[in-house]
């Protein structure tokens, strides 16, 4: 979870606007909590988000497993994500994806034209979007949407 830059200070608000909503719904649709008014979790969430964050990055931090990895794009690529603060983040990468374990399909090597560049679309925290493309086709803006 170590960054190499500071993020921006709207981006840091938007993130902990972010939490704090993801922790109101957590608990206004827990069933396992006591029944109260909607306001009221609100008002807990809010006293609550930097003690969420942190056990979300905890819990996110205890289950990571960092190796070298090599990806043959003549062959599919799956990935799987990871839920951070309520934005996924790519866990990992593979070409056998382990059945169960929740890989979706990032890139489909039948499918023209052949990829020989890799953008990936990083902030503080990891890893958000990859996206395959050919030498040959501009890209002005890279779209890609997880399916988790």
């Amino acid at each position: 979870m170590e960054f190499s830059f500071e993020p921006l200070l709207k981006s840091k608000t938007r993130r902990q606007t972010r939490i704090c909503s993801t922790l109101q719904k957590g608990l206004v649709n827990s069933q396992e909590t006591t029944r109260l008014p909607a306001e009221v979790w609100f008002e807990i969430a809010e006293l609550l988000t930097r003690e969420y964050a942190i056990a979300t990055a905890r819990k996110a931090w205890l289950t990571r497993r960092s190796f070298d990895c090599c990806i043959d794009t003549s062959a599919n690529v799956w990935a799987r994500f990871v839920s951070i603060d309520g934005v996924h983040y790519v866990a990992n990468l593979t070409n056998t994806p382990v059945p169960g374990r929740g890989y979706n399909q990032i890139f489909h090597a039948d499918k023209p034209p052949p990829t020989d560049i890799l953008y990936i679309l990083e902030d503080h925290l990891g890893i958000r979007q990859i996206w395959f493309a050919c030498a040959e086709t501009p890209v002005s803006w890279v779209k890609y949407k997880n399916t988790s």
